[in-house]
């Protein structure tokens, strides 16, 4: 195992960075990391570098996600999503009406 901490900081980061694209538990981000430098044959990171690492680039990476969303729903999708939590007279939203209106039973044909 070759010990060079810079190294296997900037490589760690970079498989947390490719892997939150697709997790989002700290503890698979690390193990991805982790994996990643054995595969390289480099000594580990501390355990709380790696967890400050995917806890960071983690969120980074979930702010970029967010963002591109309201982006991609237009005006008209905003709208409509913040319609569904508009409260009536009756205390109940558009949301609540739609999950009422789900047929009887629906979870059942999976479990």
């Amino acid at each position: 195992m070759k010990y060079d901490a810079g190294r296997a900081r900037a490589i760690a980061a970079a498989a947390i960075r490719k892997a939150a694209q697709a997790k989002n538990n700290p503890a698979d981000l690390i193990n991805v990391a982790i994996e990643e430098l054995l595969r390289l044959r480099l000594e580990l990171l501390g355990y709380s570098t790696l967890e400050d690492l995917a806890t960071s680039i983690g969120a980074e990476v979930n702010a970029t996600i967010f963002a591109t969303i309201p982006r991609q729903m237009g005006e008209a999708g905003r709208a409509r999503m913040e319609a569904l939590l508009v409260v009536g007279p009756d205390g109940k939203s558009t949301f609540n009406l739609a999950e009422e209106a789900r047929p009887a039973g629906h979870l059942a044909a999976v479990s």
